[in-house]
């Protein structure tokens, strides 16, 4: 009895370990575990959060980077009231940038400081395999 339950044991050991990659068996789990991976192998639904948000907050620095050079450009010397109205538009775009590039800075740390609290690569496997290239000589 006791050799049917160590095989049995022995097996449910080792049906984890068979489905490990040879990437994943030299240097451990991967960085991202495969329960975050929902949109493929590779992205994350925080890289892809990330991606869309720099490309909305690239097309809204770039029309407030447009907004400045209009309201520059169109300023009358002469008008005292607008243009204090105008240079306070200019300045607001300028604060609105770089709101926009901080938030960006603050997403892509929370992003990535939530990848990183998975331990990666921490240690080699305990079985030795061989994984040198085959000699062409």
């Amino acid at each position: 009895m006791s050799q049917v339950g160590s095989s049995t044991s022995m097996l449910r050991n080792r049906s984890p370990r068979m489905r490990l990659t040879a990437e994943e068996r030299v240097f451990g789990p991967s960085f991202y575990p495969r329960g975050r991976r929902a949109l493929g192998s590779k992205y994350t639904w925080g890289l892809l959060a990330s991606a869309i948000l720099v490309v909305l907050s690239a097309g809204a620095i770039f029309l407030l980077g447009v907004n400045i050079v209009i309201e520059y450009r169109t300023i009358v010397p002469e008008d005292r009231s607008g243009m204090t109205r105008k240079a306070g538009y200019i300045v607001l775009s300028a604060m609105g940038i770089y709101a926009l590039q901080t938030l960006n800075v603050w997403f892509y740390k929370k992003v990535r400081a939530a990848a990183s609290r998975q331990p990666n690569y921490d240690r080699l496997p305990t079985e030795v395999e061989s994984y040198e290239m085959s000699d062409r000589s």
